[in-house]
């Protein structure tokens, strides 16, 4: 039997969108090639982001793994904490990170190691710099 989403219960348990919605926030972490659900983790819209989700899927991650995320993940605790399950990370980032050249490679592009908050900042390119 179908019941509407839309409930009291529901509003005061997950929180609502603007629209008024009690919505869920789900994040899952899944294998590329077969789509195959290794975990997720949801929570109230209101009360956990993507990044606090993603924290909750780090004791799934395993030496071997290649995790690839998307520009809304990267920072440095987040990241120092999936490089400690000895999985592999492969995270796109935003434009606005500042990331210092460590080594230059064959192809181009360059390996560099993320700076912490402070260190971003301070390496932030200023006016008129790129």
């Amino acid at each position: 039997m179908w019941t509407r989403g839309d409930t009291p219960a529901n509003a005061t348990e997950f929180g609502v969108t603007q629209g008024g919605n009690p919505q869920l926030r789900l994040l899952a972490l899944i294998e590329c090639g077969t789509h195959a659900l290794i975990d997720a983790a949801f929570d109230g819209v209101t009360r956990a982001s993507e990044q606090q989700l993603a924290r909750r899927l780090l004791h799934a991650l395993r030496p071997g793994m290649l995790l690839l995320a998307d520009r809304n993940f990267p920072g440095y605790e987040l990241w120092a904490m999936a490089a400690a399950t000895g999985a592999d990370l492969l995270w796109r980032i935003k434009s606005n990170n500042v990331f210092v050249v460590v080594k230059v490679l064959p192809d181009g592009s360059f390996l560099s190691v993320m700076p912490t908050p402070a260190e971003n900042v301070r390496h932030a390119p200023g006016p008129g710099r790129r």
